[in-house]
């Protein structure tokens, strides 16, 4: 569709998304699609190993999406994974399917950034995770926001902000 967001991971441009938590939450964009499904992947050890692989459903509306990786799925601090998400679209060309892919590192949280989290408001734990590099949390904190305060346009306004800010403009008024 002219005009629409193509299927886009939300991480920001040419970086890899920083995470404490071992099983982060992956965010994406979906656009209106026949599909009904998409195999998601994690690859660790330099691509080398498939540490995970599920088929996940799709909403039927257009939207940013959120897939929490499984407690079985334990991220190693110090360790990159890359992630893949292709979308079922068609079975005989699985070639022609859209896909998107983004890279976690899980890293050490430090006691006195804890400390720091620990004292702030859910707001300010997304400035302080923005601000070190902690994407996945960051998003994850302000999509929860969002989620729970529907009309909130403080949230909204630092969800728009926090897209912008690694250059995902078209995706940012998309519903979550």
């Amino acid at each position: 569709l002219k005009g629409q967001p193509q299927l886009t991971s939300l991480i920001p441009q040419n970086r890899l998304g920083l995470t404490f938590s071992s099983n982060p939450t992956v965010y994406w964009y979906t656009p209106k699609s026949p599909a009904k499904t998409a195999k998601f992947l994690l690859l660790g050890n330099q691509d080398a190993d498939v540490i995970y692989e599920t088929e996940i459903s799709l909403p039927e509306k257009e939207g940013v999406v959120g897939f929490t990786l499984p407690k079985q799925v334990a991220l190693e601090s110090g360790q990159q994974y890359h992630w893949y998400l292709i979308m079922g679209c068609s079975q005989t060309d699985q070639s022609a399917n859209p896909s998107i892919e983004g890279w976690i590192e899980r890293v050490e949280l430090d006691t006195a950034f804890a400390k720091r989290l620990e004292q702030a408001e859910p707001r300010e734990r997304v400035k302080l995770y923005a601000d070190n590099g902690i994407w996945y949390e960051a998003l994850t904190t302000l999509a929860g926001i969002r989620l729970n305060t529907p009309g909130d346009s403080q949230a909204i306004a630092g969800w728009n902000e926090l897209l912008k800010s690694v250059g995902l403009d078209a995706i940012a008024p998309q519903p979550l």
